[in-house]
């Protein structure tokens, strides 16, 4: 039992020594305290630590403690969980001293999981768990099944992945372990918490099948000492089409309020409105600088490109118009500083909002959705939304730097919309007025400037299954200034 005067007293000295502490959890999770965020106390005859979590503040009773080499390491209980769990506070130090005490911990972790994974699968014991160098929130073991195939088994050891990420991740581990000499991986298992596969899964549905046939899923939950894990089938692309979306809004009308009008006036070809349940944000090329909002029948407005947004009125009216010269200035194609954050950011947003007023820019055969906002307030965001003059829906994914995720991203987008169309909510919803929406399945079309492809871009657009239409569209770098399409790529084999 603890002895609450001596631990208590040398709990006490040792958070006092150092002003900022890491808090470093069993399953890798990492919170910065500074010591008055840290509550030492005698309740009920119990000694109680209190600090801030993701939840909150919390407090759970000392089992036991002990400092090793500057660090603290508290073994404690929740009142609510009975389960017990160790907590190190490690002095804040350089950050390889801080990596290696991260790194333990997650490997600890994935050691957990991956016992609970093979205690739901035959497997041989010996296997060899390493972090992966690039990214170490992730980590990859080798193991042998009963009948001596070679297995590697990948796990996300903080669990806050997208499973965009770790599909991308699984892939390119999986292609590596496959083109080793020395015993190839002939099965690939993924293990995350029941959100991450359930939407894995839907992802992985929608590749060729020679990427698929060789993986397995398994949930896992709980923490390191009490993990449980099973496995979780395939599936197949037409079990996708079961899902039971939420209906598409009916059509109706979307106008701008008196001020969002009076705002757009200043530049109407500069300055857009996205509509949302809360209200309208006002953009100029895409950075967000102005919300309005509908309150007791009375329209209020703020305004400001940061944290610190004021209201608009007649003593800050100058301020704004001040604010709207300085976007004129900065938000150019040939801005005074291309450094300058009014420049740099919303670089997306900017693209986006040019294609928006005219989408015969990137295509002369598109028409955009008139209640495109709808659409994007209705559920998954998708950059734009568009008709071919055939009657196809075409999903456009713009990116304007790399970002190796944008494949599944795009993928994922496009299984949204086509069980929406399949199921005859976007024809409903008259989202195109009067056109005809084909019963074929939508296009996909990706688009960046030419040099912001990601370099694994055509890996992963290759591993996308035949039947999705999937084109790379690349622009000419200087799309600030004009729009051009330098090159086009089909991916449909």
């Amino acid at each position: 039992m603890v002895n609450l005067t001596d631990t208590g007293e040398m709990l006490r000295t040792t958070l006092d020594s150092h002003f900022e502490w890491l808090a470093v959890f069993e399953n890798g999770k990492t919170i910065p305290l500074r010591q008055d965020e840290i509550e030492i106390a005698a309740i009920a005859d119990r000694l109680v630590i209190g600090s801030f979590d993701e939840a909150g503040f919390k407090r759970k009773r000392v089992i036991s403690c002990s400092l090793d080499g500057g660090v603290l390491e508290i073994q404690v209980v929740a009142p609510s969980r009975h389960r017990q769990e160790l907590i190190r506070l490690i002095p804040r130090e350089p950050a390889s001293a801080l990596r290696e005490h991260i790194d333990a911990a997650r490997l600890h972790y994935a050691n957990a999981v991956f016992d609970a994974v093979a205690n739901n699968f035959p497997l041989k014991q010996g296997k060899k768990i390493s972090l992966i160098n690039e990214n170490g929130r992730l980590a990859i073991a080798d193991a042998v099944d009963a009948l001596g195939r070679s297995i590697a088994i990948l796990v996300d050891t903080t669990a806050t992945m997208n499973h965009e990420s770790l599909l991308a991740d699984a892939l390119k581990l999986f292609a590596r372990s496959k083109e080793r000499k020395k015993s190839p991986a002939e099965e690939f298992f993924i293990a995350g918490t029941k959100r991450q596969i359930r939407e894995l899964r839907k992802l992985a549905s929608l590749l060729k099948p020679s990427y698929t046939s060789d993986l397995r899923f398994f949930e896992f939950a709980g923490e390191s000492g009490a993990v449980k894990a099973k496995a979780i089938g395939a599936l197949s692309m037409n079990a996708l089409w079961r899902d039971r979306p939420k209906k598409f809004p009916a059509e109706r009308r979307i106008c701008e309020s008196g001020r969002a009008r009076e705002i757009i006036a200043m530049a109407p070809d500069k300055i857009d409105v996205v509509f949302s349940r809360n209200g309208e944000t006002l953009r100029f090329r895409g950075l967000p600088f102005a919300r309005v909002r509908t309150t007791m029948g009375q329209e209020r407005c703020w305004f400001g490109t940061g944290g610190d947004r004021k209201p608009l009125n007649e003593e800050t009216q100058e301020i704004f118009y001040d604010l709207v010269d300085e976007l004129h200035r900065r938000r150019d194609h040939e801005p005074p500083d291309r450094r300058h954050d009014l420049f740099r950011l919303g670089t997306e947003a900017w693209l986006e909002s040019i294609l928006r007023r005219d989408i015969t820019k990137l295509d002369a055969n598109l028409i955009l959705a008139p209640i495109h906002n709808q659409f994007r307030a209705a559920g998954d965001r998708i950059d734009l939304l568009a008709l071919r003059k055939d009657g196809r829906l075409v999903v456009i994914e713009i990116k304007a730097t790399p970002d190796r995720n944008a494949v599944f991203q795009a993928v994922d987008y496009w299984r949204t919309i086509e069980i929406q169309r399949r199921r005859g909510n976007l024809r409903d919803a008259r989202l195109f007025g009067d056109l005809e929406i084909s019963e074929e399945p939508a296009l996909i079309y990706l688009v960046a400037p030419a040099l912001s492809f990601h370099h694994e871009f055509d890996l992963y657009a290759r591993m996308i299954s035949s039947d999705i239409e999937l084109w790379r569209w690349e622009l000419h770098e200087n799309w600030r200034h004009a729009i051009k399409v330098i090159a086009r790529k089909h991916y449909r084999d």
